[in-house]
C-alpha cells in the first residue's frame, strides 16, 4: 500500500468513525459513488498485511454515510458480483445478491460471471441490473435515474465476440444526452478495445475492465472521463463533477477509499450476515459427513507431530509463527466453517486424506509442514528416503498456494519468508549421504 493510500485510508476511517465533516468551499453539480467487481467475495480474505478490507456489511455503512451527506448522490456498480460456479460458492453468491439488494443501488451492470446460474437467477433477484446489448427484453437496456434536478443514464455493455455492432447502444446514449442526462457506460472492456467499439462522443463516463485493488487513476479521453474500478470490494470511490451547459465535464474530484475494519458493519445487515454464516456452517457439516463416509485406507498426510520427530528445530520455529495458530484465527473470526477460508488454514482440505473437520481430523488443523511441502507419510515411513510430494516446487510456488494476489495483494516472498524462516539444508534431514542431490525443501 502506497503512502498516499495509507493517508487516504486513515482519513476515510476517521470520517466514518467520528462523523467529522470537512469544510470546503468547492461546490459540485453531481456526485456519484461507484463500486467494481466482487468476483464472488462477500467479504475479502482478511489474512493480509493490508488488514481486513472491504466486505458488503462495511460497504453498506459507507454508502449510508454518503447518502446522509448528500441525499442526491447516485450509487452505481459495474457488476461482476458473483463467483465461480462451484457447489460451495452457491450459498455465497445467493447471499451476495441479497446483501446488495439491501444496499439499494441505483444501477448494476451485468457481466458474464453474473450469469453463471442463468438469466432467471438475476431476474428473480430484483436488483437493478442493466445489460444494454441483450437482444431480448429480459434485462433493461439502460436505467435513467433522476435526482436533485440531475439525470444520469446508466448503460452496460458486456459483449460476446459475435456481437460487435454497438450502433444501437450509441444511438440510445445520444438520445439520453439530448434529454439532458449524464451518460455512464460500464463496458467491461480494456480502454484500447473500448476505443475500437465505441465513439466516445456520447459517453460522459466510461467504466473499463476492473483491475486489482485499489482502483485505477481516472483519465480524460477527449470529453469522456475513464474510470477503472477494482475487483474484490476492498475499496470504493466517490466522484464529484462540475458540468457545463451541455453537461460536459469541466472539472472532477475523484477519491478512492479503502474500507478498513474501523468501519462498522451496517446494523441492518447483521441478520443477513448471521444467516449467511449459519448457512455456510450447515453446508460445511453436510459435506463433512459425506467425506467421512468416503474415508478409506491411510491418509497420505501425517500431521505436525510426525514431522517434528525428525525436524525439531523447524518445529520450534513453526510453533512461534502465525501459521501455528491459523485455525485458531478462523475460530476467533467464526470462519472455521467457510471452505474459502479453511482451505488455506489447514492441511489438505478438499484433497484425499486431508482435513475434513476439527472433530475428525484435528491433527491436520493449522498451516503445517505438509501445507507447504506436500503430503509426507511416505517421506516419514521411508525415514527420508522418499521426498515429500512438493519437493520439486520452488519457494514462490509453495507460498502461492495461498498467498496469491487476491488473498495477499502486497505479498513479497523475501519479507514474508523472514516470518517463518527455517533451515532447509538437506543435511538436517534423516537421509543417507548418497541422496545429497535430492531436493527436499
Amino acid at each position: 500500500m502506497t503512502t498516499h493510500h495509507k493517508l487516504l485510508f486513515a482519513l476515510f476511517a476517521l470520517l466514518l468513525t467520528s462523523q467529522v465533516t470537512l469544510a470546503t468551499t468547492e461546490t459540485w453539480d453531481l456526485e456519484i459513488a461507484y463500486t467494481g467487481n466482487l468476483n464472488g467475495e462477500l467479504e475479502p480474505c482478511g489474512c493480509t498485511a493490508e488488514g481486513d478490507l472491504g466486505g458488503i456489511t462495511r460497504r453498506a455503512t459507507v454508502i449510508e454515510q454518503i447518502r446522509t451527506a448528500n441525499p442526491d448522490a447516485f450509487i452505481i456498480s459495474a457488476g461482476g458480483l458473483l463467483g465461480a460456479n462451484e457447489a460451495s460458492e452457491q450459498i455465497k453468491n445467493r447471499f451476495i445478491v441479497e446483501g446488495m439488494k439491501q444496499i439499494n443501488y441505483d444501477a448494476i451492470g451485468v457481466q458474464w460471471r453474473d450469469l453463471i446460474y442463468g438469466n432467471a437467477f438475476l431476474s428473480n433477484s430484483k436488483l437493478p441490473w442493466v445489460w444494454s446489448n441483450r437482444s431480448d427484453q429480459q434485462f433493461p437496456k439502460n436505467k435513467l435515474i433522476e435526482r436533485g434536478g440531475r439525470k444520469v443514464a446508466f448503460f452496460a455493455w458486456y459483449d460476446p465476440e459475435k456481437e460487435k455492432n454497438s450502433a444501437a447502444l450509441e444511438a440510445a446514449m445520444q438520445q439520453a444526452k439530448s434529454a439532458g442526462a449524464i451518460t455512464i457506460l460500464a463496458s467491461g472492456q480494456r480502454l484500447k478495445k473500448a476505443k475500437k467499439l465505441f465513439s466516445f462522443e456520447s459517453i460522459d463516463i466510461l467504466l473499463v475492465k476492473a483491475r486489482g485493488e485499489p482502483y485505477g487513476e481516472p483519465q480524460m479521453v477527449g470529453k469522456t472521463l475513464v474510470l477503472q474500478p477494482g475487483s474484490r470490494g476492498m475499496y470504493m470511490a466517490q466522484l464529484k463533477l462540475n458540468l457545463d451547459q451541455n453537461n460536459h465535464i469541466t472539472k472532477f474530484d475523484h477519491q478512492t477509499y479503502a474500507i478498513p475494519s474501523t468501519v462498522a458493519d451496517a446494523p441492518q445487515l447483521k441478520q443477513w450476515y448471521d444467516d449467511y454464516n449459519d448457512a455456510v456452517k450447515v453446508d460445511f457439516k453436510r459435506r463433512a459427513e459425506i467425506a467421512k463416509k468416503r474415508l478409506t485406507g491411510t491418509s497420505p498426510y501425517t500431521g505436525i507431530t510426525i514431522c517434528s520427530a525428525c525436524h525439531q528445530q523447524q518445529h520450534e520455529i513453526w510453533k512461534q509463527s502465525e501459521h501455528a495458530k491459523a485455525y485458531e484465527d478462523l475460530i476467533m473470526a467464526d470462519k472455521a466453517f467457510d471452505p474459502a477460508c479453511v482451505v488455506c488454514h489447514t492441511v489438505g482440505f478438499n484433497k484425499e486424506g486431508g482435513f475434513i473437520d476439527h472433530p475428525l481430523t484435528p491433527e491436520l488443523a493449522n498451516v503445517q509442514c505438509e501445507s507447504c511441502h506436500g503430503a509426507g507419510r511416505k517421506h516419514a515411513e521411508s525415514k527420508g528416503e522418499m521426498a515429500t510430494t512438493n519437493h520439486t516446487w520452488k519457494r514462490e510456488e509453495i507460498c502461492a498456494q495461498c498467498h496469491y494476489h487476491e488473498h495477499s495483494p502486497s505479498f513479497d516472498i523475501d519479507s514474508y519468508w523472514k516470518k517463518i524462516a527455517h533451515p532447509t539444508d538437506k543435511t538436517e534431514h534423516l537421509r543417507p549421504p548418497s541422496r545429497k542431490g535430492s531436493d527436499y525443501r
